[in-house]
């Protein structure tokens, strides 16, 4: 899983909601500032609107959706030696146009991240308890959807393994149960050493 391309990591973090993807970044951007960080969700502070908003569809023309893809795309072009890190990017998109039935991904976009440098990090929890995960986040954001039950989540979750597995890109699976953000910080920083990328 070597990456012989000269170009600075595109790491895209993926992952279904309750993750740790965003409490992930976060501690990158305090800690790791080489790290330009940018999201496909509306609610992140760092976010573009790429993708879906607390758990809802997107509701936008596919051609300005297909835009910002471009226009995303062009400015890692234009920065070869700049590290960027995604929180949500196209396999999200993928597995929110399954979930919702809609047909908002170009496939381009995939073609255009394998000729640099990019890895997807995979981050999955199983929860020790995921009501109380459940009950946290609708207490920080009572407007979003979630699964209402684990059986929900996981079911949604192994659809979007599958999306993940039919990507070309290079990634990296990895679980956050239980643990927290500095360990699982450096453990994944350690992976991405193991194929070369950082």
């Amino acid at each position: 899983m070597s990456n012989a391309n000269t170009s600075a990591i595109r790491l895209i973090v993926e992952g279904h909601s309750m993750s740790k993807k965003t409490m992930l970044i976060e501690h990158w951007r305090k800690n790791h500032p080489n790290f330009t960080t940018l999201s496909g969700e509306w609610r992140t502070p760092f976010g573009i609107p790429l993708m879906c908003s607390e758990g809802r569809p997107i509701n936008l023309p596919a051609e300005q959706l297909h835009k910002a893809y471009d226009t995303v795309l062009n400015m890692l072009e234009l920065f070869p030696q700049q590290q960027f890190v995604f929180n949500r990017f196209h396999i999200s998109q993928q597995f929110f146009d399954e979930l919702f039935q809609t047909q908002y991904y170009d496939s381009s976009v995939e073609s255009r991240l394998g000729k640099m440098n990019t890895v997807i990090l995979y981050l999955r929890n199983s929860f020790d308890c995921y009501s109380d995960a459940l009950n946290d986040r609708l207490q920080k954001y009572p407007q979003s959807l979630f699964p209402p039950t684990f059986e929900e989540y996981a079911a949604q979750e192994r659809m979007f393994t599958d999306v993940l597995h039919k990507s070309n890109l290079p990634y990296i699976e990895y679980d956050v149960t239980k643990k927290p953000i500095e360990q699982i910080s450096a453990e994944v920083f350690e992976e991405l050493q193991k194929i070369h990328v950082i």
